[in-house]
């Protein structure tokens, strides 16, 4: 019968993807390049929601790349940025004119401390990522 059409040949099925990739792919791309910050758990959530919701949308293989590049960038800069300090939070003291003696320099404990934590902020905002990013990619940020 002429009536049926095999459903991978009607336009009108891509309609609905191509507008979302033409209108709603750039304005995220933006957001993302522009604004989000990895180590905000909230922008983590709402931003990694949207990329789950628009990967629904089963985006051409053109729309995809710069898609899950501007995480990627963001993420990269935000691990760049990190200070995580190796060393211990001491210092060396004079007692008695002879003698030195290691003390805990507070500052700098606060310092190392405020870090970490920022560190496994940041770790934890990446895993939600996990699941539409490179995991080798991802890796090769925390390793290099």
């Amino acid at each position: 019968d002429g009536d049926e059409k095999v459903v991978g040949e009607d336009p009108d099925l891509r309609l609905v993807p191509a507008v979302v990739e033409l209108t709603v792919f750039p304005a995220v791309i933006r957001l993302l390049t522009d604004s989000y910050d990895p180590f905000s758990a909230t922008e983590t959530r709402r931003m990694s929601t949207i990329m789950g919701d628009l990967l629904d949308f089963d985006p051409s293989p053109a729309a995809l790349p710069p898609l899950l590049e501007a995480p990627f960038q963001r993420i990269r800069a935000a691990v760049k940025s990190l200070c995580v300090p190796t060393m211990k939070a001491e210092r060396k003291v004079a007692t008695d004119g002879s003698d030195e003696d290691r003390v805990l320099d507070t500052e700098a404990a606060e310092f190392s401390l405020r870090q970490m934590y920022m560190a496994i902020k940041l770790l934890k905002n990446v895993s939600q990522w996990a699941p539409y990013l490179d995991p080798t990619a991802l890796s090769s940020i925390g390793i290099g």
